[in-house]
Protein backbone atom coordinates (compact mmCIF):
# COMPACT_ATOMS: atom_id res chain seq x y z
CA UNK A 1 0.00 0.00 0.00
CA UNK A 2 1.04 2.95 -0.85
CA UNK A 3 0.78 6.10 1.25
CA UNK A 4 -0.35 9.34 -0.84
CA UNK A 5 -1.09 12.83 0.47
CA UNK A 6 -3.66 14.04 -0.26
CA UNK A 7 -3.73 18.62 -0.49
CA UNK A 8 -7.34 19.00 0.36
CA UNK A 9 -7.93 20.98 3.52
CA UNK A 10 -8.68 18.47 6.92
CA UNK A 11 -12.21 19.10 7.02
CA UNK A 12 -11.84 18.82 10.89
CA UNK A 13 -9.20 21.07 11.23
CA UNK A 14 -9.90 24.54 13.35
CA UNK A 15 -9.77 27.40 11.11
CA UNK A 16 -7.14 30.56 12.01
CA UNK A 17 -8.99 33.45 12.95
CA UNK A 18 -7.37 36.92 13.22
CA UNK A 19 -8.93 38.01 16.69
CA UNK A 20 -7.14 41.47 17.19
CA UNK A 21 -9.63 43.82 16.42
CA UNK A 22 -9.35 46.08 13.57
CA UNK A 23 -8.52 49.10 14.67
CA UNK A 24 -11.08 52.16 14.23
CA UNK A 25 -9.90 55.69 13.00
CA UNK A 26 -11.24 58.94 14.72
CA UNK A 27 -11.93 62.06 13.40
CA UNK A 28 -10.31 64.83 14.52
CA UNK A 29 -12.05 67.73 16.61
CA UNK A 30 -12.45 71.35 16.07
CA UNK A 31 -14.48 73.50 18.55
CA UNK A 32 -14.30 75.78 15.22
CA UNK A 33 -15.40 73.46 12.69
CA UNK A 34 -18.12 72.42 11.33
CA UNK A 35 -17.10 68.48 9.78
CA UNK A 36 -17.23 65.69 12.39
CA UNK A 37 -18.51 64.59 14.85
CA UNK A 38 -19.07 64.84 18.62
CA UNK A 39 -20.61 62.70 21.57
CA UNK A 40 -23.16 64.53 24.44
CA UNK A 41 -19.83 65.06 26.77
CA UNK A 42 -17.88 66.94 24.20
CA UNK A 43 -20.60 68.97 23.33
CA UNK A 44 -21.27 70.00 26.89
CA UNK A 45 -17.89 70.73 26.86
CA UNK A 46 -17.94 73.01 23.69
CA UNK A 47 -21.00 74.65 25.19
CA UNK A 48 -19.23 75.78 28.36
CA UNK A 49 -16.35 76.53 26.12
CA UNK A 50 -18.30 79.07 24.15
CA UNK A 51 -19.98 80.76 26.22
CA UNK A 52 -17.58 81.07 29.06
CA UNK A 53 -13.87 81.96 26.93
CA UNK A 54 -15.60 85.33 24.61
CA UNK A 55 -16.97 86.29 28.27
CA UNK A 56 -13.35 86.42 29.70
CA UNK A 57 -12.10 89.52 27.90
CA UNK A 58 -15.75 91.74 28.30
CA UNK A 59 -15.19 91.30 31.89
CA UNK A 60 -11.51 92.28 31.88
CA UNK A 61 -13.00 95.07 29.35
CA UNK A 62 -15.36 96.27 31.97
CA UNK A 63 -13.27 95.72 34.98
CA UNK A 64 -11.03 98.36 33.45
CA UNK A 65 -13.71 100.68 32.68
CA UNK A 66 -13.19 101.05 28.90
CA UNK A 67 -14.96 103.16 27.00
CA UNK A 68 -18.76 101.85 26.65
CA UNK A 69 -18.84 101.97 22.83
CA UNK A 70 -15.30 100.09 22.54
CA UNK A 71 -17.03 97.68 25.25
CA UNK A 72 -20.31 97.33 23.07
CA UNK A 73 -18.19 96.24 20.05
CA UNK A 74 -16.48 93.75 21.95
CA UNK A 75 -19.48 92.59 23.25
CA UNK A 76 -21.22 92.26 19.93
CA UNK A 77 -18.19 90.63 18.72
CA UNK A 78 -18.18 88.31 21.82
CA UNK A 79 -21.75 87.13 20.91
CA UNK A 80 -20.87 86.45 17.14
CA UNK A 81 -18.15 84.19 18.77
CA UNK A 82 -20.49 82.28 21.04
CA UNK A 83 -23.25 82.04 18.36
CA UNK A 84 -20.33 80.69 15.67
CA UNK A 85 -19.32 77.86 18.16
CA UNK A 86 -22.68 76.78 19.51
CA UNK A 87 -23.58 76.66 15.78
CA UNK A 88 -20.36 74.45 15.30
CA UNK A 89 -20.91 71.86 18.30
CA UNK A 90 -24.82 71.60 17.71
CA UNK A 91 -23.98 70.42 13.77
CA UNK A 92 -20.86 68.17 14.86
CA UNK A 93 -23.36 67.03 17.79
CA UNK A 94 -25.91 65.98 14.77
CA UNK A 95 -23.49 64.71 12.32
CA UNK A 96 -23.07 62.21 15.55
CA UNK A 97 -26.99 61.35 14.77
CA UNK A 98 -26.41 60.69 11.30
CA UNK A 99 -28.50 63.75 10.24
CA UNK A 100 -27.46 66.77 8.21
CA UNK A 101 -26.41 69.94 9.88
CA UNK A 102 -28.99 72.18 8.36
CA UNK A 103 -31.20 70.91 11.20
CA UNK A 104 -29.70 72.88 13.72
CA UNK A 105 -32.00 75.63 12.20
CA UNK A 106 -34.43 73.89 13.92
CA UNK A 107 -33.32 75.78 17.30
CA UNK A 108 -34.44 78.55 16.07
CA UNK A 109 -38.35 78.08 16.40
CA UNK A 110 -39.42 78.60 19.67
CA UNK A 111 -40.16 75.18 22.04
CA UNK A 112 -38.76 73.24 19.17
CA UNK A 113 -35.13 74.24 20.14
CA UNK A 114 -35.41 73.06 23.87
CA UNK A 115 -36.64 69.01 22.64
CA UNK A 116 -33.53 69.24 20.06
CA UNK A 117 -31.20 70.38 22.68
CA UNK A 118 -32.28 67.76 25.29
CA UNK A 119 -32.32 65.54 22.69
CA UNK A 120 -28.30 66.14 21.90
CA UNK A 121 -27.56 66.29 24.87
CA UNK A 122 -29.19 62.81 26.18
CA UNK A 123 -29.35 60.65 22.65
CA UNK A 124 -26.17 58.58 22.72
CA UNK A 125 -24.98 58.83 18.73
CA UNK A 126 -24.14 56.17 16.08
CA UNK A 127 -21.83 53.68 17.25
CA UNK A 128 -19.16 53.38 14.46
CA UNK A 129 -18.00 55.28 11.13
CA UNK A 130 -21.96 56.47 9.47
CA UNK A 131 -22.19 58.90 6.54
CA UNK A 132 -21.21 61.87 8.23
CA UNK A 133 -17.42 60.68 9.34
CA UNK A 134 -15.34 58.56 11.57
CA UNK A 135 -16.60 58.91 15.34
CA UNK A 136 -14.72 61.15 17.60
CA UNK A 137 -12.01 60.11 19.68
CA UNK A 138 -12.67 58.88 23.66
CA UNK A 139 -13.18 61.84 26.05
CA UNK A 140 -10.32 63.18 27.96
CA UNK A 141 -9.95 64.44 31.23
CA UNK A 142 -10.38 67.94 29.86
CA UNK A 143 -13.76 66.93 28.66
CA UNK A 144 -15.13 65.39 31.57
CA UNK A 145 -13.80 68.16 33.39
CA UNK A 146 -15.49 71.27 31.14
CA UNK A 147 -18.42 69.10 30.31
CA UNK A 148 -19.47 68.63 33.85
CA UNK A 149 -18.65 72.19 35.09
CA UNK A 150 -21.03 73.66 33.17
CA UNK A 151 -24.49 72.18 34.69
CA UNK A 152 -22.65 73.40 38.07
CA UNK A 153 -21.93 77.02 36.95
CA UNK A 154 -25.95 77.14 35.36
CA UNK A 155 -27.08 76.23 38.55
CA UNK A 156 -24.32 78.91 40.85
CA UNK A 157 -25.51 81.48 38.14
CA UNK A 158 -29.29 80.17 39.31
CA UNK A 159 -28.51 80.59 42.44
CA UNK A 160 -26.53 83.90 42.04
CA UNK A 161 -29.76 85.73 41.00
CA UNK A 162 -32.71 83.29 42.84
CA UNK A 163 -31.31 83.62 46.34
CA UNK A 164 -30.72 87.73 46.29
CA UNK A 165 -34.27 87.49 44.83
CA UNK A 166 -35.94 85.14 47.77
CA UNK A 167 -33.69 86.99 50.22
CA UNK A 168 -35.90 90.70 48.85
CA UNK A 169 -38.94 89.02 48.64
CA UNK A 170 -38.50 87.80 52.74
CA UNK A 171 -37.61 91.15 53.62
CA UNK A 172 -40.71 92.74 50.82
CA UNK A 173 -43.08 90.33 52.68
CA UNK A 174 -42.26 91.21 55.98
CA UNK A 175 -42.48 94.81 56.15
CA UNK A 176 -46.31 94.07 54.36
CA UNK A 177 -47.54 92.88 57.68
Amino acid sequence: MENTTDNTENLFQATEVDLVKEEIGYCKVNPFSFTGRIGRLRYLSHMLFGYVVPFIPIGILAGLQINETFLGFASVIAFICIFYILIAAGVKRLHDFDWSGWCILLTFIPLVNLVLTLFMLFRPGSKGQNNRGLPAPPNTAINWILGLILPVVFLGMLAAVAIPAYHDYIQAAQLAK
